[in-house]
């Protein structure tokens, strides 16, 4: 389980004001539903149909867009207070207080500091400019892109009664969980600080201190007696050890700690699908630690049919993902986790915990200066197809395709084997300077291109400023030709670059492809004296080969081959488990009388191919025993 290292969370507030001007300082009336559509760069903004006049919104940094702060308090309805000395402001709106400073990147909202992508900038004619999306969705109200018109758009809906939840604020009896089914109740005093984008780490404050609930998938080889004693050992290392309490029926566990900096509590409930977490920081303070527990002890596996705050954003089996620093957002099927994030967010990469990341989908952008036109672009990744075990994946010719008003280039592919079947597609469109590429893979069904089609239709994006974003360049690391050497006592080789060095010594090196996670190593020993001169080449290959063999392995092949002068036994072995991916093992022996030389390569079925195959081929060949 993942958990944070830090055991308190002390949050320094800056007071942190914007100026504005004489006209945006007035109360307003709460409208029951606003909408405001516009251009980058147009002075005219559409608020509910009506045009009005005001400074140009404009792009900084990454692609944040700023506007008027006007168009927010005049707008929304929000309450402005001007604090002269310290140039400063405060924006008051139902359950949602905000402070803000000019050139400052840190807000304060509801008590509770938070960073931006941009400060907010003051125009030379007198415009306190903030950032859309932080202003306008801690007001409750979203923002989006209209391709058709070019316009970005944001919509505040109308109130659904009492305890109406804004970002910072709850008012409902309970918070929970709708789709991983958790429930606990509610404080006034409790603040959600963080939620990881599928749900499965929520973070709230309360009073300076944490309380973390966790959401982890149960996996085949998951041990609870194990994992009881591993938390067990972990929480008694270094601290006072208060409580340590499990039911293996129930399986249930519960651990209290102290230390010098305070007393913890984490309560485990491991079901069929999900192990829970709720892991509590309560300081030193022993009235505020009992408020803590008494609230963590409402904590179910529940979640109430009414008054209640869902932190589920899950929509049609689908959640939202939204790139404040490039602009566009897209949904994403549920189950999906995001597994990684490049950069500045030019390469995303989303999978799903659940099948061991074979199912997923990745949103990448580039510069037209550096991949070509979409269609270019498409036919780049679909060459490489050929990375893939020709046997299992069966890719789709290249195809024009229309979402909506955009058009795309995109291809469809399959992979069948006996452990799993995927369907795939990579789509790839144009954006202004931009190619854009969305690729996914999920499990071959009848739900699987419906699937597809919902997550390309959703995607939705507002241009980029070149002289902002800059040159986004693609990887062309895997299709270098160039190649690096790799030297230890005696021996050398030569790789790709589409390889890492993941260890070397003088005895020998493992590199891993970066793309396809094909392993190839090398070893060199001597072996022990008492056997010199006794063992032949044929006696290395054989016990080798009746090793793996003894371990599950079925031989496929075997060949005599000749490398840097000296005679290697080639063999190709492969292995396959019920519910396990087959595994593919190259391995070649060989004994000069003295040394015996070892070399490995490891495939999963996906990746071998002929491609990988010749590659590691040429690595082989590159040795030269010095």
């Amino acid at each position: 389980m993942k958990k944070l290292t830090a055991f308190i969370l002390s949050l320094i507030m800056l007071v942190a004001m914007v100026p504005v001007s004489a006209d945006e300082v007035a109360e307003q009336q709460i409208p029951a539903r606003v909408e405001i559509s516009f251009r980058v760069g147009d002075e005219t903004l559409m608020i509910n149909g009506a045009p009005v006049t005001v400074e140009k919104p404009y792009v900084v940094g990454v692609g944040v867009t700023l506007v008027p702060l006007r168009v927010i308090t005049e707008a929304f309805g929000a309450k402005v207070e001007w604090i002269a000395e310290t140039k400063s402001i405060t924006l008051e709106y139902p359950d949602v207080d905000i402070l803000l400073q000019i050139n400052n990147p840190i807000a304060e909202v509801n008590g509770k500091a938070q960073e931006l992508l941009s400060a907010p900038e003051l125009t030379l004619t007198g415009f306190t400019m903030v950032p859309l999306r932080f202003i306008s969705e801690t007001f409750g109200a979203t923002v989006s892109y209209d391709d058709a018109t070019k316009s970005i758009v944001v919509i505040k809906e109308a109130a659904t009664g009492e305890g109406e939840i804004v970002s910072g604020g709850i008012s409902e009896k309970y918070i929970g969980d709708s789709f991983y089914g958790w429930s606990m109740e509610n404080s006034s005093d409790l603040v959600m600080d963080d939620r990881e984008f599928d749900g499965s780490l929520t973070t709230f404050g309360y009073k300076e201190n944490i309380i973390e609930v966790y959401v982890d998938p149960v996996y085949d080889e998951y041990d609870f007696e194990k994992d009881f004693i591993e938390y067990k050992t972990s929480y008694s290392a270094g601290n006072t050890l208060v409580k340590a309490d499990k039911n293996s029926e129930a399986k249930t566990m519960h651990f209290q700690f102290r230390n010098d900096k305070g007393f913890f509590e984490d309560k485990i409930y491991v079901t069929d699908k999900y192990i829970y977490s709720i892991y509590s920081v309560c300081g030193t303070d022993a009235a505020i630690r009992d408020e803590i527990l008494a609230l963590t002890s409402t904590f179910a596996l529940t979640y109430p049919a009414e008054d209640v705050y869902d932190l589920s954003n899950i929509k049609d089996g689908m959640r939202v993902y939204t790139s404040e620093s490039l602009n566009y957002e897209v949904s994403v099927p549920d189950s999906f986790a995001l597994a990684k994030e490049d950069g500045i967010g030019n390469s995303i990469v989303f999978n799903d915990p659940e099948t061991g990341g074979l199912e997923g989908m990745n949103v990448s952008i580039y510069s037209k200066s550096d991949v070509g036109s979409a269609k270019e672009f498409c036919e780049t990744i679909y060459k490489q197809c050929e990375y893939f075990n020709e046997n299992i994946f069966s890719p789709d010719k290249i195809s024009e395709k229309t979402y909506g008003d955009r058009q795309v280039y995109e291809f469809n592919y399959t992979i069948d084997s006996s452990f799993m079947s995927i369907f795939g597609k990579d789509v790839c469109f144009e954006i202004g300077d931009y190619v854009y590429n969305v690729g996914i893979m999920v499990e071959n069904n009848a739900d699987a291109n419906p699937t597809m089609e919902k997550v390309i239709a959703s995607f939705k994006a507002e241009p980029l400023d070149p002289t902002e974003v800059g040159i986004l360049m693609y990887d062309t690391g895997s299709d270098s030709e160039e190649k690096f050497t790799i030297k230890g006592t005696g021996w050398s080789l030569q790789a790709p670059y589409s390889y890492i060095e993941a260890s070397k010594s003088d005895m020998g090196a493992t590199i891993v492809n970066r793309d396809t996670a094909v392993i190839y190593q090398l070893s060199i020993t001597t072996p022990p004296v008492y056997t010199q001169g006794s063992l032949t080449l044929s006696d290395f290959s054989q016990n080798l080969q009746d090793s793996l063999t003894n371990a599950g392995y079925e031989l496929e092949s075997t060949d005599f081959v000749t490398i840097g002068g000296k005679k290697f036994a080639d063999m190709t072995f492969s292995y396959e488990e019920d519910g396990e991916m087959k595994i593919y093992q190259q391995c070649l022996v060989a004994y000069d009388g003295s040394k015996l030389y070892v070399m490995y390569a490891i495939y999963t079925e996906v990746y071998y191919s002929e491609y990988s195959r010749n590659e590691i081929r040429e690595i082989i060949n590159s040795f030269k025993p010095e």
